[in-house]
């Protein structure tokens, strides 16, 4: 994964230093605070770097070109110092591309300046190159892509937009719901259709699918729900419950789709020509009570999907669904390692090289 690190800053709070060499380059022991951060991104993997320079870039690229990886790792040199050869794996296994991107500028121009670095990357680290933490990277475990949590927000916003549109006028409440409802719900249809596509042909279409080895789990789940505790099966990825929600929210939505697209002969849009003639009056009725059907059943799914989002229990299943990770702990404490194997979640071991 690259990493982007900012090195532009002004350093005005360390002056002593910053007159000469910019913050990153400010000594830790013996190395510069640059150095340390990009080992610690290293250790963890991530050797891919792209530095945004601005205050005295000079400084920081002549370090560079001057860096030489016997400095700080065990050689032997032979042929009267012409051979140089590195013992071992070097610390400092980098690949650093050097972007100057002014000196005026801030952390959102920076990064919109070497945009092009990170384009095509469907995630990237970012980080200021003048302090060091202790964090444990592998600690966070990517649940939700980018693209799945934006499915999610997506979907979720135009199912309460067709549910207030589809109910606010039975209590009376008077705007123009219809054009506003049919919108919603070519949102939804075009969110569900992306989601069949994303499922089939970019994950493993199955591991959302209930089947008979569920069984097990199940009654697992069941026992943990009413409060008894268990000792059986943890789940993979996505629990039993979340399989059994995405499955009535697939049925329903595609219900609730499939007759709204036919209810849009009924009105005029810029789609279809409007054609109320289309269907026998006993066919469009049977449509709207289906109609109606799904979305009665999209109230109550909606309803259930709140409530467990915000139990205390399942907080961390919703933040996750915000900011896209899970800690180590959560993935340990709520999944089966060996049915959802996460590459890198386990540290490479020990800290970064001081």
């Amino acid at each position: 994964m690259k990493t982007v690190l900012f090195c532009g800053g002004l350093g005005t709070r360390i002056r002593d230093y910053s007159e000469n060499v910019p913050k990153p380059m400010v000594p830790i022991g013996h190395h510069p605070i640059l150095w340390h951060v990009m080992q610690y991104y290293s250790h963890y993997g991530h050797r891919d770097f792209v530095l945004c320079l601005g205050y005295k870039s000079n400084v920081i690229k002549q370090w560079f070109l001057d860096y030489k990886p016997t400095i700080h790792n065990d050689f032997v040199i032979s042929e009267h110092g012409s051979k140089v050869e590195v013992l071992g794996k070097a610390q400092d296994d980098w690949r650093a591309t050097l972007i100057d991107t002014g000196v005026w500028r801030n952390i959102g121009e920076r990064l919109w300046a070497v945009r092009e670095q990170v384009m095509g990357e469907e995630m990237f680290l970012a980080n200021y190159s003048d302090g060091l933490s202790d964090v444990n990277l592998p600690e966070m475990i990517e649940r939700h892509t980018f693209m799945a949590r934006l499915f999610h927000w997506v979907m979720a916003a135009s199912m309460f937009a067709l549910l207030f549109t589809a109910f606010l006028p039975i209590v009376g409440v008077k705007f123009a719901w219809v054009e506003w409802h049919w919108m919603a719900g070519l949102v939804l249809a075009a969110s569900i259709l992306y989601h069949i596509i994303h499922a089939t042909f970019f994950m493993d279409f199955w591991s959302i699918w209930v089947g008979p080895k569920d069984i097990p789990e199940f009654a697992s789940e069941m026992k943990r729900e009413l409060g008894g505790g268990s000792d059986g099966p943890k789940p993979a990825k996505y629990p039993l419950g979340n399989r059994l929600y995405h499955m009535a929210i697939v049925v329903t939505g595609l219900a609730a789709t499939a007759t709204g697209l036919f209810m849009m002969k009924k009105v005029q849009t810029p789609f279809f020509t409007r054609d109320p003639y289309i269907l026998p009056d006993t066919t469009w009725g049977l449509m709207y009570v289906a109609h109606g059907a799904a979305g009665v059943a999209l109230v109550g799914l909606t309803m259930a999907h709140v409530y467990f989002a915000i139990r205390p229990e399942k907080l961390w299943l919703t933040k996750s669904m915000l900011f896209g990770f899970i800690t180590r702990r959560q993935y340990l404490e709520h999944h089966d390692p060996a049915r959802w194997r996460v590459p890198g979640s386990q540290p490479v071991g020990g800290r970064p090289s001081e």
